[in-house]
Parts: structure tokens; sequence; C-alpha cells
């Protein structure tokens, strides 16, 4: 949750300097000093780890508050809660805080029974209230939420009229309601837990069944209607009564929703029940002291019968354990991640099964072998569909990241090195130097330089890499010092802050309730980890140094171990760093994503920014990668590789998350109609689409809650590029899972360009994750649409080195994977694939990919296939002599060569063919060549590699004339004049191809059917539903589409061609019920008479 978060997330970074110099201006004219506003600690009060440091008390609260612009600044920061924690004497000391059910620990009222807002367990929603638990087994959407486009565009379960059934004790009243235990997925709540009578009530996530158990009195079940009151008895059917088991059905009282809810209510064998037939039920529980309730999905005693055989196994503990398996049994890379969850269960007398009931989400249920029964339930996630047992396993496919993009790109490089000029003209801190800005903006700000690093390397501008490498230390190492005053910010001002009661190191300045109510830690701090990560790739004495501390901040919100002491100090973080913290604070291990919300709120626990949530997780593997580099032994280096294999866990379970619940690609989980109640004028942007924005272009939801999903932002957005770039930003090597679903990315970004009228003009801060996103999906188009917006200040050289990286090398394709996680693997539409890899480790290695291809890569060193290597800086035992550096970009630290190499000579063509010139030419006589840089026509059309002397230019038409030019580039980025250029013309005609090609069970003929049209036949021996085809004429936009079927065939014909036009081309077909895809084929057009 990110509540009052300006005019938006990148264009604030614009504002904040602004505001923040306000700020401080403002500070020091209502009288605070600096030194009071810092609230300064004493060397007692100072935790000492490695080089950094945090406080060991809070700051005090509210010493420096102050509203400017309506922006609130907390220098620091009251607690989160006013009267103290809900937790039982038998709890432990560090429970979750950002998960569905921590409001009953603690909220920001300090209400005693968690507060009007809901646990939302699924398929249950309930309310704590002082009599007890109120539950609602929804199964539709609210179909009337309110009357503001905000409210009306918010789908959410109804719990609104919706006959609900509640849980009490004979004793009533009870002062508070507890947290009493938990795992990883389930939660244990106790009323009067302080007296004999108590109640406690165990929800699981997923499981039909709530659990009570009884104390010093008898259980009451009320059922309620609509407005909380007593069901009258004509709305409630009891058709079975075993005595101690009910199957109850009970109807609304509204005649316009007279939905019908059914019920199984499971005690003790002798147990009986008072009031059968009416709204009230009571007993004693006969022998026994627990029962359990369960929605029944249908009035059915064979349903009723099924729950019961599991309805007296209380649940006790619930754990997921995972594994990371970059490659299977037989050694086959697949690069999986393998989920188990289990449950732990007291079987009492009446059980007549072992295990439990699980609803598994879409998310689940489509990555398991797992049996599943024919019992499903309605959430707003989509179907639960139920296992029965003590265990079920997912498996899912980690995709691989990379740190930063390599230098492959069809830049100018002159261009780029005029954007790179822009950061050391410009000032080190957007913010402000010495501003006291937040954990969050002060993370953009650390982004930027660390992003500036590997451009600055690839163009050879030592000094501007320098400079943001002393600038990134300098300001983190203040952050993660109490008692620190880099670039003159006061001393003690940016800090960290342990609260033992929490298990949380907090931040100062906080943000976005980041303090009050434990917010977004995840959010904010995995920009400082992912900067560590960036630190460490180039300064081994940062991670001796600081490497404690940054660990510090990772088990804040993804701590990887389980804590198992008792009790906890302000000490803690150093003498046993994994009990300090709760195990995987923000992470929902059951829905597979993070909550950003501290605590639930009216709809339940929420997130916005999926993809901050997405960096967050790289960026822990990006540092334990470093951290398993550096370790001193097997034991350190064991506990960071268990480090970096969660951080993979959590990034992909978010991410097949993000696709089924943020972007709901298969259409089974948002509403079919959501939007249908606005009119076209109210889903408009800000800048006016011209028809508004149809209602079946909410394929996309920008806030999850538990009850439901918004499409607004919580900041109050002004443009389209804010509702859907806050799922999109920050674009860097983590964003590959963006374009998951290629065709969905492209639908999805047109989607919002017709929702504002236009790719273009985007809001400040807003182009990098628009235009970023967009060459996830089409590269070509991102370079004609920053072609348009560049150059636009210290944005301009990574929107530029993105975009043109992939128009180089072609979009992320998610069919290959590798057997390391920072890797990805570039298609172009060709079907030509560039595989990069990142090696942390300190000696070269050899990286697997699925496809069969294998890459060596340098130690602590970025390499492509094409031979492109961008070395950190930091010592390794490296077998390249040339390591350290970049052998495009960097030479060694502190020191520059601006020297142009010789130019390469004596440039010649001694082949030619329709589509094809071979160049040869004499190398440049320097010794540091990098590699030599291709011309056509006075553009760039490739590099290649130092050492070779000869290449091929393709994609040629016949019987054209073009000049061709070769330059050389040495290991400092310094350009040589050119060898050339000569002029050369290719054959007047072209080879046509193969007109026949098959494969397994397929064969497709092409026949021209005139001097511009191409006809294609795709046939299957046990033929095919669908067929799609794919192609590129020459240098076009690849095409996509779904072939005719002609009864067996399918055929499709391309028009618009021309003589000597290259066809390359592939087919997608469906075959017994799955996908398959052909290998990529080319024809070319020829010139015979038609």
């Amino acid at each position: 949750m990110t509540e009052e978060r300006s005019d938006g997330n990148e264009r604030s970074i614009e504002l904040s300097r602004r505001d923040c110099v306000k700020g401080i201006g403002l500070a020091a004219a209502i009288g605070l000093a600096a030194d009071a506003a810092a609230a300064a600690f004493s060397d007692p009060e100072v935790v000492r780890v490695g080089a950094g440091s945090y406080a060991a008390r809070r700051p005090q609260p509210d010493s420096s508050e102050f509203t400017e612009d309506d922006q609130r600044y907390k220098y620091v920061s009251p607690s989160p809660v006013v009267h103290g924690t809900y937790l039982t004497d038998d709890a432990p000391p560090t429970p979750p805080s950002n998960t569905w059910w921590s409001h009953n620990w603690f909220t920001g009222s300090g209400h005693e029974h968690g507060g009007p807002n809901p646990t939302v367990a699924l398929p249950w929603y309930v309310e704590t209230t002082v009599d007890g638990l109120t539950a609602i087994y929804a199964d539709d959407w609210l179909t009337d939420p309110g009357e503001s486009v905000a409210e009306r565009g918010f789908v959410k379960l109804d719990h609104r009229y919706t006959p609900r059934i509640e849980l009490g004790h004979s004793a009533g009243g009870f002062g508070d309601s507890r947290v009493d235990d938990w795992g990883d997925f389930h939660a244990r709540l106790a009323w009067g837990s302080d007296s004999s009578a108590r109640m406690d009530v165990t929800l699981v996530k997923g499981s039909p069944f709530i659990f009570a158990e009884y104390g010093g009195g008898d259980a009451e079940i009320r059922f309620a209607d609509l407005s909380g009151g007593v069901a009258r008895p004509e709305n409630v059917e009891v058709w079975a009564d075993r005595g101690n088991v009910l199957g109850v059905s009970v109807t609304g009282n509204d005649t316009n929703y007279d939905y019908v809810r059914h019920f199984g209510i499971f005690a003790p064998d002798d147990a009986t029940w008072d009031g059968v037939g009416t709204g009230d039920l009571s007993s004693s529980l006969g022998s026994g002291d627990y029962l359990s309730v369960a929605p029944l999905p249908n009035r059915s005693i064979e349903t009723l019968d099924r729950l019961e055989d599991y309805a007296y196994n209380v649940v006790r503990d619930t754990r997921v354990s995972y594994e990371y398996a970059p490659t299977d049994a037989n050694g086959d890379v697949v690069s999986e991640v393998r989920s188990t969850f289990e449950f732990v269960t007291d079987n009492k007398p009446e059980s007549r099964a072992t295990g439990s009931l699980a609803g598994l989400l879409p998310h689940q249920w489509k990555h398991t072998d797992a049996e599943l029964t024919d019992l499903e339930y309605w959430s707003p996630r989509g179907t639960l569909k139920v296992h029965a047992g003590t265990t079920f396993e997912t498996t899912k496919t980690y995709p691989g990241i990379l740190p930063h993009m390599p230098d492959e790109g069809t830049y100018d490089r002159s261009t780029l090195r005029s954007y790179v000029d822009v950061e050391e003209r410009a000032d080190l801190w957007e913010q402000g130097v010495g501003s006291e800005c937040s954990t969050y903006w002060i993370g953009k700000d650390f982004d930027h330089h660390l992003r500036t690093i590997p451009i600055a390397q690839h163009v050879g501008d030592t000094p501007v890499r320098d400079r943001s490498l002393d600038a990134l230390r300098t300001r983190l190492e203040g952050w993660l010092t109490v008692q620190d005053t880099s670039y003159g910010t006061t001393e003690e001002e940016e800090a960290f802050t342990y609260w033992d009661e929490f298990g949380s190191l907090i931040g100062y300045p906080a943000e976005f309730y980041s303090s009050d109510f434990l917010n977004d830690h995840h959010l904010h701090y995995g920009y400082f980890v992912k900067v560590a990560a960036e630190l460490a790739r180039h300064d081994g004495d940062f991670v001796d140094e600081y490497g404690e501390m940054v660990d510090l901040l990772v088990r804040e919100y993804a701590n990887w171990e389980r804590p198992t002491s008792d009790s906890i100090d302000v000490t803690t973080p150093r003498e046993s760093p994994a009990d300090a913290f709760p195990h995987l604070r923000t992470f929902d291990a059951y829905e597979g994503h993070s909550w950003a919300s501290g605590f639930p709120l009216g709809d339940g626990a929420n997130q916005e920014s999926s993809s901050e949530s997405m960096v967050a997780h790289a960026s822990v593997i990006m540092w334990a990668e470093h951290r398993m580099a550096t370790a001193d032994g097997d034991d350190e280096r064991a506990t960071y590789r268990e480090m970096r294999d969660t951080a993979i866990v959590l990034y992909t379970e978010e991410m097949h998350a993000i696709w089924e619940y943020w972007f709901d690609t298969d259409d089974d989980s948002h509403p079919d109609d959501w939007g249908a109640n606005l009119a076209e004028d109210e889903t408009a942007g800000a800048t006016g689409a011209p028809d508004g924005l149809r209602y079946d272009a909410y394929e996309y939801a920008s806030i999850i809650w538990g009850d439901g999903y918004h499409r607004q932002t919580f900041w109050g957005q002004t443009t389209m590029e804010e509702i859907w770039g806050i799922n999109w930003l920050p674009i860097d090597g983590h964003s590959f899972y963006l374009n998951w679903d290629e065709t969905y990315a492209d639908a999805n970004w047109n989607r919002m360009v017709e929702a504002r009228g236009g790719d273009t003009d985007f809001l400040e801060g807003w182009h990098t994750p628009a235009i970023g996103y967009r060459a996830l999906s089409d590269p070509g188009d991102a370079v004609d649409i920053a072609d348009t917006e560049l150059p636009i200040g210290r944005k301009s050289a990574y929107i530029y080195h993105w975009v043109h990286n992939l128009n180089a090398m072609g979009t992320p394709t998610q069919a290959v994977v590798a057997d390391v996680p920072q890797a990805a693997v570039f298609e172009d539409s060709s079907g030509d694939r560039t595989y990069v890899a990142y090696n942390a480790g300190p000696t070269d290695t050899t990286v697997a990919f699925s496809d069969g291809y294998e890459l060596d890569v340098p130690a602590n060193a970025l390499k492509t296939s094409t031979g492109d290597v961008t070395y950190g800086l930091r010592d390794v035992d490296s077998e390249d002599p040339t390591q350290p550096g970049n052998t495009r970009g960097s030479t060694q630290p502190g020191g520059s060569d601006d020297q142009s190499p010789p130019a390469p000579t004596n440039l010649s063509a001694p082949g030619t063919t329709a589509t094809t010139v071979t160049l040869d030419w004499d190398a440049s006589s320097a010794t540091d060549v990098a590699h030599y840089v291709v011309f056509v026509d006075g553009t760039v059309d490739h590099e290649v590699a130092a050492g070779t002397t000869d290449t091929t230019v393709g994609e040629l038409s016949a019987g054209i004339t073009s000049e061709f030019a070769v330059s050389a580039v040495d290991d400092a980025g310094n350009e040589s004049g050119n060898a050339g250029p000569i002029t050369v013309t290719t054959e007047a005609s072209a080879d046509p191809g193969d007109d026949e090609v098959s494969g397994d069970g397929w064969s497709a003929t092409l026949s021209e059917t005139s001097a511009t049209e191409l006809r294609v036949e795709f046939d299957h021996d046990a033929g095919s539903s669908w067929v799609d085809l794919h192609y590129t004429v020459t240098d076009r936009v690849q095409q996509n589409v779904r072939m005719f079927d002609q009864g067996g065939s399918h055929t499709y014909t391309v028009d618009g061609l021309s003589v000597g036009d290259r066809v390359r081309y592939f087919f997608t077909y469906e075959a017994s019920g799955a996908a398959d895809t052909t290998a990529t084929y080319s024809y070319s057009v020829s010139p015979a008479d038609h």
C-alpha cells in the first residue's frame, strides 16, 4: 500500500526535490533546529554492525512533522500502534506484519478486535468482534459497490448481501481478541486468552474449514441476515440433522438478493444442538471442546459427508518448503521452482481421513500434478479447486534476470555518449544534496545512478561511471550508519532503527506509512539492496564493511530463515539475525505474492506496485550472488545460497501470481463485465481518448485487494500511464517477466494508448516505464517513440540504451532458460537468438541453456553470445586478461583513454548474392581492438568480434546498390575512422528458397499467386484446430496471423510483396490439445512472370 503518494511514482522524483527543499526551509522557519529534528542518538543507543549501525530506540515521536503542498514529511514517526500489540503470552515474538491476518495483532487505532477491517482467508471473508467471529462465503461479485467512479471501478466479492454465520461463546463480550499462533498460511485467534472462558479460532487460507475450540462455556452459532440480525426461522432450512452434524441452508431476506448459503456444522460425536431450525444454535459440545464449520458448494448429503471426513482434523501448522532446481534428475536445464504445501493436523476421534482439504488458487492448480476432487469454491481470485491430503506441490518456471543490459544496441554511439554526458553536468541527487527525503524517494535516486554505471562503461565514460559509484557508496553508507554526515546531511537523520516489538528495522525519514503501519518495506528497501548489489559488482571492500547491514535489510522484508527464539531485544539483529525478523514478512505463501499494506484495511490487505515487489526480489538474487562469490568458507556460502534461492522462489511465485491476478491473461479471475457500469466519458484518460475507453479494456488491475481488484492508484492519478505504469516500473534487467505473454503485453500497451489518446507526450517521470515496457513487445515501435520523445534529461541515456538493445537482440523469449539465476535469451523477428549471462562468481564458468547452447562467461562479467563482455571492477580470479573493465567501455579505475585506434584498411567485397554481401578487410594495427562496426548506407548494421576480419551482411534486396564501411573500437570505447566506404550491388535475382517445408507430422507449401502475393498452406497429419503464421517481410515488423481453416488445411495469403523480398516465417499450431512451434524458414519472391 502506498497511500498519499502524490502525483505519481517516477513523476514525483522531479517534484520531490522542490518540495523537500521547501520542507527544510519550513522546518527552520518553525524553529526546528537540525539537531532537534535529528533526535540525536547517544553512543549507547547505537548498535554497530560491521562498519554500519542501527539505532536501538525509536526517534522522538513527531519531533519534526510538517505538511507542505499536502505532502507529509516525517523525519521521525510514532509507534505504529496506540495501545500495544495483541498477542497472547504463548505467541512467538516475531509475527509477520504484512499479511491477510496481521490487523488481528496490531492496528493503527489500537482496536481490541482488529478494527472494522476484514480477514480475507478465501473462500472465507471474516470479521472479528467483541462476541466472536462473523464469517461470510460469497460466490459472486458485489453489484452495487457505490456511486463514485472510483467505487464503481472497484470490483469485490459480495460481502454486503450474503448471509453469514457467526461463531461465539456463551460467556460473550470479550475484552479483546489476540493472535495466538500462526504458520505459513494459517493463523489462530484467541478470545479470552487470559481467562477460563476462552474461544480459539483457526483460519487457514484456501481451506473451507473454520476450526473453533472452547473452554469455560458453550459454543454458540448464529445465522445472521443482511443487517446482522438473527435470521428468521423461515429463512433457515435444516436438511441434515445427525445430532452432532448439521446441514443448513440460509436464505437472505432481501428479495433483490435472495442468496442461499449452505453450511456444514461438525461437532463431537456425543454433542447435540439446541435451537435447530432457528437462527440461534448452542451446544455444550458433549465430551469434546471443538467444532468446525464449512460452506458447502451445494445442498448435498454427499458433499456434507465428504467434508465430514476432514472436519475433525484441526490444523495445527502449515508450512511451505521450496526448491530451486536449475536442472532435473537427468541433468537437463529446467530452471524450476518447486513449492510443497504441507498441513500438520490434530485428528480428533471423529476423523475419517488424514490431512485436510485445500482449495488451490489458479496460480497453484494450473501448475500442479496433484489429484483434485470435483469440489470447487468461488473466490475473487478465480475458482478454488479442492485437493484432499497432507501435501501438494506446484512447479513453476523461473525465467532469469540480468543485472543490466549488454552493449548490443542499434544506437548511435555518439548520441548515447551525449546522453551520458548529461549526467556529469546534472545535480548529483535529483532531490537535492543534503535533503531529508524518505526511504522511498531516495531509492529512486539510487536506481538512477546504478543504471547509469554500466552505460557509462559501454561508452567509455569513466568519470561518469566513477562519479555514480562514489555517490552511491557514500550516500548508501550514510543510510547504513546512524552517526554519519555524508553529503552534508544532518547527523543521525538518515538512519535505521530496530523496533523489537515488531521485529522490524525501519528507515527514517519514513514515508507512505512505512513507519506508522509498517507499509511498503519491500517496495522501499528493495532499492537499497539493488544498489548494494551494484556496488558489490565493483567494490569488494563495500561488501566486507557493510555486507552485514545490507543482509539485515534483506531480512527485514525477506528473512529466508525461520526465527526460533522465544524472545528478542534490540541487539538480536546483530547477535542472532535469523531470530530478529519474521520469516518472509511481506510474502503471502498461499496467494503467491506480496502484500504492501502493513495491516488489512476495509477490503483486506492490498498491493499496488507488483513490479516494485519484483525488483525487491531480484535485488536479493543479485546481492546474494555477490555474497556467495565473496563468502568466507562453505558454510557462509551455503547461507547465502539459501538467501538467493529463497529470492528466486519469491520472484517466480510472484511473477506467476501477477500474470494471474494483475493481468489475468486466462480471463478467469477478473469479472467478465468489469467496467460495464461506467460510461465511456468516465473511463477516458486525462489526455482524452477520442471516444473514451471501452469497458472491455479493463483487462488489468492496478491494485490487488484481499476481496477484489481496483483500477486506480492510491495517489489519485491524472494519466493512464500512471495507472498502467505503476505495475511496470522500474524497468530493468529484472523486467523480462513482463513479456511472459508477448501477445498480452502488446495488447495491454495498446489498451493504455487507447485510454490516453496517443503514445507520445508522457507525463514527466513516466517515460522510462512506458517506453521501456513497449520495447518488451515491439522494440521497433519503442525506438520510434523514443526518437520522438528524447531527449528528456537524465533519463535519456537509459531509455535510449534499453530500447536499442532490444531492437538489436529482439524481445526476451520465454522458451529458453539457463542453469544460472542471471541469464536471459532474446529472439529477433528472424528467429535468431542472443544469449546473455552474468557470472558473479570469482572464477570463470560455463552457462548451459535449455536449448543446448553453452556460453563461457568470465568471472564477475556479463557476456553475450556475440562476444560482448561487461566486467565488474571487483577483483576476481579470471583467466580473461582484460578483466576488470569492459571490452567496450571501461578502463582500470583511476585512468581513462581517449585515443582513437588506427582504422582498418583495404575493405573489399569478395562475394555477393541477391540478398547478401561478403566483406573483407585488414585488421587495425591497434593491440586493444574490442570489435569492429559494420555500416550499411551510413547506419550501423552489426558488430564483429576482434580477431575476425570478414563478415556477411544479410537481409538485402536483389539488385540494389549500397555503401559499406567498417570501423574499429578499442577497449576504452574509442572508435577509429572508417575503412571505405565501398559501393556494392547485389545480384539481380534471388534463390526463391524452399516452396515446401515439413516437420514432425506437418507440411507447408508456398506458392506465388501473383507478383505481389504469396499463398501459404499448412497441413497436419492429425489435423489442427488452429494454426498461426508468424512472418516478416524483409526488414518490416513481424506479423502474427491466424490462418484460415479450409476443412483440414489452413491457408493465408501474404500480400504487398515485391520482387526480391525475403519472407521469414514459422508456424505455431495445435496438435493433440497442445501448442507447438516450428523452426524458422525463409522464402524469396522471384522475378518470374505471373
